[in-house]
């Protein structure tokens, strides 16, 4: 199903209503004057959307997020500020491989110009 503006929307049920049990591990990293903060997200399960809705039920919303923030922070940001600053995986036929790139938004005085202060 597709919403009105053409996002996919994806069924989020709790796990009272049948849905499957999700689980991330999380810390705040860094407060900062702009009201924004950053997270370290570490997701135990792979459920579709978790990170994203795991954020907005504690109260901190990914800037960027149209589907699952709020109208405040999905209008701070000109992208979901979400980045995967490593991955692990373990290939068939290479075998254990790990990629890291900071994110652009993470100490970028470049990247925070681009967002909006807050409302």
């Amino acid at each position: 199903m597709k919403t009105d503006a053409g996002h996919n929307r994806v069924a989020v049920v709790a796990e009272a209503d049948g849905g499957r049990r999700s689980r991330t591990n999380w810390a705040l990293l860094e407060k900062r004057d702009d009201g924004s903060s950053l997270l370290s997200l570490q997701p135990v399960t792979g459920r579709s959307q978790q990170l994203r809705v795991h954020c907005a039920l504690i109260g901190l919303p990914l800037l960027g997020d149209a589907l699952h923030g709020t109208e405040e922070a999905s209008g701070r940001a000109p992208r979901l500020c979400l980045h995967a600053a490593r991955l692990s995986l373990d290939l068939p036929t290479a075998g254990p491989m790990t990629f890291e790139a900071e994110a652009p938004f993470a100490a970028s005085a470049d990247y925070a110009s681009l967002l909006d202060p807050p409302r």
